[in-house]
C-alpha cells in the first residue's frame, strides 16, 4: 500500500553471495521452460543422490490421528482421534504389498503428540491413542522384513497447540518480523482465501530451536528404531528471522537445512522429502508432490 514503508539492506550479509543461473533456450514456451530446468536438474542434482530406484514407486501417506474439538470441562478444545491404529497400518501395508510388485514407500503421518497439529517437537512422543511404542517398534521392524521403506513424519519448524507443558515459549522460541513482533502464523481458507482466525495461530521456530527440535525428533526416531524420517516442510518453507539480536537471513536458513538433511542421512536415516527445492534432494530417497 501508499503507507507501508519499505527497509532495504545496503549490503548482503558477510559471507553470503547472491548467485543466479541463466539458461537460454529457443522456444517462448513454458513447457520448453520446464523441460530444460529438468533436464539440468537431472544432470546436477538429482545425479547427486543416493538409493535411486529405476522402478516406478508406490508412495502413501498414512494418517494416524485427525483432531477433533471435544468438550473438556465445557469448554472447546481441539483433541487427536485417531484414524489409523499402528496396527491398521501394518494390515494396510500388507494388503497393498501382496496386491503391487512397485516398490513401496510409506509416510506415517500423525503418529506423534498433537496428531496432524503436532506440538513443538521435543515435547512429541508417539501417540498412546494408536498403540504403544512397541506397537510401532514392531510394525518398523514388520516393514524392514518385507522391504518397504516406511518414514516417520514430523514437523521441526513449527509449532503447533504448544505452550508451557510442551516446553514451548513463544517470545523466546519464536522467529519475529523487521517490527520485532512475534512470527504468529494461521491456516488460510482454500474457499474464501482468508486467513482462519478463528483457529489456533502456529509459529515458526528460530533456528536454535529448530536444532533443538530435530536434535529430539532424532533421538525419538533412534529409540523407536525408524529406518526413515519424513520433515513436514524441510526443504520446501524456506523462512529467516529478523529479531535484532536472533536474526537469520533466508541464506543462512537454507545452510542450516543443509546441515539438518546430511546429519540426518549421515546418522543412517533414510529421508523423504515433500515439494523439495534442489538443495534437498541430494539428502533424499525419495521426493513426492
Amino acid at each position: 500500500s501508499n503507507d507501508a514503508v519499505h527497509v532495504f539492506e545496503k549490503a548482503l550479509p558477510a559471507g553470503e553471495i547472491i548467485q543466479q543461473r541463466i539458461r537460454f533456450i529457443q522456444s517462448d514456451n513454458y513447457v520448453d521452460m520446464a523441460k530444460a530446468y529438468g533436464k539440468y536438474l537431472e544432470n546436477t542434482a538429482l545425479s547427486q543422490g543416493s538409493n535411486r530406484s529405476t522402478s516406478i514407486p508406490l508412495a502413501l501417506e498414512i494418517v494416524g490421528a485427525i483432531d477433533k474439538q471435544k468438550q473438556l470441562l465445557g469448554f472447546p478444545k481441539l483433541r487427536p482421534v485417531p484414524l489409523s491404529t499402528f496396527g491398521d497400518m501394518q494390515s494396510m501395508l500388507e494388503d497393498i504389498k501382496n496386491k503391487s510388485q512397485a516398490p513401496l514407500y510409506a509416510r506415517l503421518v500423525g503418529c506423534l503428540s498433537g496428531g496432524v497439529r503436532q506440538k513443538f517437537m521435543p515435547a512429541a512422543k508417539p501417540l498412546s491413542i494408536l498403540g504403544s511404542s512397541g506397537d510401532l517398534k514392531k510394525l518398523f521392524h514388520w516393514a524392514k522384513d518385507q522391504d518397504i521403506a516406511i518414514y516417520l513424519d514430523g514437523d521441526i519448524q513449527y509449532a503447533r497447540n504448544s505452550g508451557l507443558f510442551s516446553g514451548f515459549l513463544s517470545f523466546s522460541d519464536s522467529a519475529r518480523f523487521a517490527s520485532n513482533e512475534v512470527v504468529k502464523l494461521f491456516k488460510f481458507s482454500p474457499i474464501w482465501y482468508g486467513k482462519l482466525v478463528s483457529e489456533k495461530p502456529f509459529y515458526l521456530l528460530t533456528q536454535r530451536s529448530i536444532k533443538k527440535a530435530n536434535k529430539a525428533f532424532l533421538s525419538t526416531a533412534k529409540k523407536l528404531n525408524a529406518p526413515g524420517l519424513a520433515y513436514n516442510n524441510l526443504g520446501s518453507d524456506l523462512s529467516g528471522n529478523y529479531a535484532s539480536r536472533k536474526r537469520t537471513t533466508r541464506e543462512s536458513a537454507l545452510n542450516l537445512q543443509k546441515n539438518i538433511l546430511q546429519e540426518t542421512s549421515a546418522k543412517g536415516f533414510d529421508i523423504m522429502s515433500t515439494n523439495a527445492s534442489n538443495y534437498a534432494i541430494e539428502n533424499s530417497s525419495i521426493i513426492t508432490n
